[in-house]
């Protein structure tokens, strides 16, 4: 993993050409969980305009994707991306739709 290149290459299928497969991937993080979804919060209400928007989380087992993306649900301190997109994307949407 190359996180000054934005690259990472890993053993390919039999089909690839040179044997591997090459990511490309804009940014590595390794922020808590607030200041991670303080990051992702622009690009995740995007969606609402029409953009397209990927959270990708990868890493070899036990690397904390599932965390990432789900955190703890005992607190909004350690909740994940997913439990806070869901709350502040339904918050915009009722702030939408009042404002109509």
């Amino acid at each position: 993993l190359d996180t000054s290149s934005g690259h990472h290459s890993s053993p390919g299928s039999s089909g690839a050409p040179s044997g591997t497969t090459t990511l490309h991937f804009d940014k590595v993080f390794r922020e808590d969980q607030q200041e991670l979804f303080a990051q992702l919060q622009p690009a995740l209400l995007s969606c609402l305009g029409g953009a397209s928007c990927t959270v990708l989380a990868h890493g070899g087992p036990q690397s904390g994707k599932s965390f990432a993306l789900s955190g703890l649900f005992t607190s909004g301190e350690t909740h994940g991306i997913a439990p806070r997109a869901i709350q502040v994307i339904t918050e915009e949407i009722e702030r939408m739709a009042g404002s109509v």
